[in-house]
């Protein structure tokens, strides 16, 4: 048994809904907005997209960035 995600936005937790993939469908794989509307239709959690921002690791990120 498999079940996988790609390419999704504003789904809380990837990792459930690539579960969910596995034990509820006959795919293996779903990506992008397929994945999505599969989410929203097996009542996984959604996010804004604020929800996924962290100032620190934003910073983090444009300080590694500058190091190269």
């Amino acid at each position: 048994m498999a079940g996988s995600v790609c390419a999704v936005r504003n789904v809380r937790n990837p990792v459930e809904l690539a579960y969910t993939v596995m034990t509820k469908s006959d795919h293996v794989m779903l990506q992008g907005q397929g994945a999505v509307d599969f989410a929203k239709m097996h009542g996984i959690k959604m996010e804004p997209d604020e929800y996924f921002f962290s100032q620190f690791r934003y910073d983090q990120l444009k300080k590694k960035c500058r190091k190269r």
